[in-house]
């Protein structure tokens, strides 16, 4: 008798069971629509904050270009440098150069503000992305009686670090020559080059330099560059040229420099940079390290100078983002005032420091 009335009271306790069970059932619906109601809600903010953060990705991306435009112009600019023969086409050729750099730094700076805008913008997305992941949870919980999520992280080791590779191969022809004719009244043309002048009829000896295109080169190297990102925070960047010169025809060279042989002026063999850069909360700090090897120069003067000695500089960036669109910032240019020649004759500027504070005008400012 007692085992009958143990197994009734299972009996009925299954019973109460199910009839809970059904109950949950009929009104899981209602509550999961509930939730996911609430799923809805943390989705637009998410997107609202996505959307953000591209626009914020999308100008930097558009900054780096520019920057590289900047940087092909300045290539262009030091090939250019090759024909210049005279101070005043050298100081030319460096002021359009400053302005490009000028150009790259106006955008380096504004980089620094995006990459400072961006950790809130970014913080929003983890926050908004956290709501929701906790909201799928709770619908998956309430659908699998507690069923454990899981997931895969897909951030594998390619994903933090970016490598390029780049060979090149370029002949350069008519480059620029310059001679410089004697006085010679031997020569029908009044000079030892033998060249009738327009504004001379007469033929008078006289002296004189001019340019005429001649001499043919070629180039060739590999351009390597990478980027990994070793921490959330911190970011390193290098790249690294080796340009084999050569001088191929120079049929009038105006300095033993630019004899066939040689390699071409100004053109380093061995360059690269490196860049570390730490946006850590609303501080922003780049160290930037330029390296240029030995490279074939002249004097121009025939005092022997034919080489110029590489050397590394340094560059320290940073900026502190305050409140309602202030920001501290400082620059220091060639940090350890090294002392070189970008072009012998001309040194650069030693150690250039610079502080201030900046102000965005915004929406809400």
């Amino acid at each position: 008798m007692t085992v009958e009335i143990e197994q009734v009271t299972r009996l009925q306790s299954l019973d109460l069971r199910i009839v809970e069970l059904e109950r949950e059932v009929a009104t899981l619906p209602k509550h999961i629509a509930q939730i996911e109601k609430a799923l809805d809600s943390h989705l637009r903010r998410l997107e609202a904050d996505r959307a953000a953060l591209v626009a914020n990705q999308k100008e930097r991306k558009q900054l780096d270009d520019d920057v590289k435009v900047e940087n092909q112009k300045i290539s262009k600019l030091r090939d250019q440098m090759l024909g210049a023969k005279t101070n005043e086409q050298y100081r030319a050729f460096q002021h359009e150069i400053s302005f490009c750099e000028a150009t790259i730094r106006k955008a380096e700076d504004r980089q620094l503000d995006l990459m400072a805008e961006s950790e809130p913008l970014d913080a929003n997305v983890k926050k908004a992305e956290a709501a929701l992941k906790e909201e799928k949870q709770q619908v998956e919980s309430e659908k699998a009686q507690a069923r454990e999520r899981t997931g895969i992280d897909q951030k594998l080791f390619g994903d933090h670090v970016h490598l390029s590779a780049e060979y090149f191969y370029s002949r350069f022809y008519d480059i620029v020559s310059f001679a410089f004719c004697t006085a010679d009244p031997t020569n029908p043309a009044g000079n030892s080059c033998g060249v009738v002048l327009p504004g001379n009829p007469s033929n008078n000896p006289m002296s004189f330099g001019y340019y005429f295109n001649t001499d043919l080169a070629r180039a060739r190297g590999l351009n390597l560059s990478g980027e990994t990102k070793l921490t959330r925070w911190l970011n390193l960047a290098g790249n690294y040229t080796y340009d084999d010169t050569l001088v191929i025809k120079a049929p009038n060279a105006f300095d033993p420099t630019e004899l066939p042989g040689n390699r071409l002026l100004r053109r380093p063999p061995n360059s690269g940079s490196l860049t570390l850069n730490a946006a850590f909360r609303r501080l922003n700090v780049t160290l930037g390290g330029y390296f240029t090897g030995v490279r074939t120069d002249s004097d121009f003067l025939g005092l022997g100078f034919t080489r110029n000695p590489g050397y590394a500089r340094f560059d320290l960036s940073g900026s502190y983002r305050l409140n309602h669109g202030v920001t501290l910032y400082a620059r220091a240019s060639n940090l350890f005032d090294k002392q070189y020649q970008d072009a012998l004759g001309y040194p650069a500027l030693g150690r250039d420091m610079r502080a201030g504070v900046r102000y965005t005008f915004a929406g809400r400012n």
